[in-house]
């Protein structure tokens, strides 16, 4: 695989309907932040001095956002009402420059820990964007 660029990726997420517990495909996002993995330090001094044992492992939490447009009053109402209790599934997958799929899919679990919109400023031309947040599972789906 060539070296890829940070626009070389696709993002897309699927938010369970808590209350149906059917899948709602949320589309391709522009950006994702987070999601890395880490461990606690955990050391036990022994009689040979201190041990490195590993720890517990914990993913960040995970941030999409893209921009608001058409029905998005409507898609963030019904998000809004899923947060802390919609699971996720959030997908990224690296591309050539040509756009298709190269690699292996990571996929990433969770729950949906919280969804805002832009602030509003009258003299900006910056674009509104739809943000949420998601609590990832530990380990990769």
């Amino acid at each position: 695989m060539p070296p890829s660029k940070r626009s070389n990726w696709l993002v897309a997420l699927k938010v369970q309907d808590p209350d149906t517990a059917v899948w709602v495909d949320m589309g391709k996002w522009a950006v994702l932040e987070g999601g890395g993995v880490t461990s606690d330090e955990a050391l036990y001094h022994d009689w040979d001095g201190p041990q490195q044992l590993g720890g517990v492992r914990s993913r960040e939490d995970a941030t999409v956002r893209r921009l608001y447009g058409r029905h998005a009053n409507e898609v963030y109402s019904q998000l809004d009402s899923w947060v802390g209790r919609a699971r996720v599934e959030l997908a990224r997958a690296a591309t050539g420059d040509t756009g298709a799929t190269v690699g292996e899919t990571i996929r990433y679990t969770g729950v949906l820990a919280g969804a805002s919109l832009s602030d509003v400023e009258k003299g900006s031309s910056d674009g509104a964007e739809l943000e949420l947040v998601m609590q990832l599972d530990a380990n990769l789906a």
